[in-house]
């Protein structure tokens, strides 16, 4: 039938394919991990820097509610005429409050693709909060 150098070079090419696959396979595999590696440290990156994010406006909201716990124990010496001001006042706050931290949970929450937006959001809303409570401390504050 075959001569033998024929079946033997035929035998030999059949191992070459065959290991060829088992390296491309194992390259493959290689991309894949240094893929998962990837996204791994992305994630990671990504996590860190939303956590920093919501750490920091904690800290700064933290700070506003001692600041409005101070106005809101004022509340029991404001004059009868200014009472109604300043409840209108407080609840304006306790209205801009809630927002903020609606706004800091969803930056706590937030995914990859979310959270550079929820942290202007939570911004934004620490932010209308401080100058309210600002404005409040003004005008009903220590004098």
């Amino acid at each position: 039938m075959f001569p033998r150098h024929i079946g033997l070079a035929a035998l030999v090419a059949t191992f070459a394919i065959a290991s060829c696959g088992k390296k491309e396979e194992g390259s493959a595999q290689s991309a894949v991990d240094s893929l998962k590696g990837a996204a791994g440290q992305a994630g990671q990156a990504f996590t860190q820097a939303r956590d920093q994010a919501a750490s920091t406006a904690q800290a700064t909201l933290d700070e506003v509610k001692k600041q409005v716990d101070a106005l809101k124990a004022k509340g029991s010496t404001i004059s009868a005429d200014l009472k109604s001001s300043f409840d209108k006042a407080v609840g304006d706050i306790d209205a801009s409050m809630k927002k903020a931290v609606d706004a800091l949970s969803g930056l706590k929450s937030a995914g990859a693709d979310a959270w550079q937006k929820a942290s202007t959001d939570a911004t934004a809303a620490i932010n209308d909060l401080k100058t309210k409570v600002a404005e409040a401390m003004k005008q009903f504050g220590p004098k």
